[in-house]
Order: C-alpha cells, then sequence, then structure tokens
C-alpha cells in the first residue's frame, strides 16, 4: 500500500512524536509513504488507475487498482440535535468544547425504569 502525503508527516494532528511512530509502525507493515507529495492527476485506464504526483521538481507516476482521496477534514455538526440540548457552537459552527473536550452540556444518566 502506498500513501501520498502533501504534508511534511503523516497524522499531523498528532503529537509529533505519536505521527512518527505510527508511520515507523505502518511502514514495518509493508506500507510505503511519499511525503511532500502532491498529486497533480488521477487517470483510469482499463480498470487501472494512475496517480502522477511531483515531489519537488520531480514527477512521479504511481499505479494501482484503487485510489482513495482524502482531502482535509471539516466539522459534521450541523443537524444532530445539538442546539435542541443547549450544546454552544462557534461561528464555523463547529462544537465548542473545554480543555477536557467536554461541551457546556453537564452530561446525565437517566434511568431504564
Amino acid at each position: 500500500m502506498t500513501f501520498l502525503e502533501f504534508l511534511p508527516r503523516i497524522a499531523v494532528g498528532f503529537d509529533l512524536e505519536l505521527s512518527n511512530l505510527l508511520q515507523r509502525s505502518l511502514t514495518a507493515q509493508s506500507m510505503t509513504f511519499h511525503l511532500e507529495t502532491k498529486v497533480t492527476a488521477v487517470k483510469i485506464d482499463n480498470g487501472r488507475v494512475t496517480a502522477t504526483a511531483t515531489k519537488g521538481n520531480e514527477e512521479l507516476r504511481f499505479e494501482a487498482d484503487k485510489v482513495l482521496v482524502s482531502v482535509g477534514r471539516r466539522p459534521f455538526a450541523e443537524g444532530v440535535g445539538a442546539e435542541k440540548v443547549g450544546v454552544e457552537v462557534d461561528e464555523r459552527k463547529r462544537i465548542k468544547i473545554d480543555n477536557h473536550f467536554r461541551t457546556n452540556v453537564e452530561a446525565f444518566m437517566q434511568s431504564a425504569t
């Protein structure tokens, strides 16, 4: 399995040490990483996929059976009912949390009786 990553490391949202440990672990499982690599084109021909990428000034080509494209992340909080229970959201519609990942609404348990 080959990964083409635009950024200089995988799992950029994680601690640097954890990100490096994850990459070493996946590399030991025969996964290959091409970091700081920008995919510029993907072409499908007779059921085979060819991805064209650049790393620095070098153009690279990768052939595969399948390609998974994942570009960034964005919050998905609309329509989950948070507003019905009073959970606060910020100007970008993200659920507000504190340093312990808690919302402004206290958790409660309801008995099943």
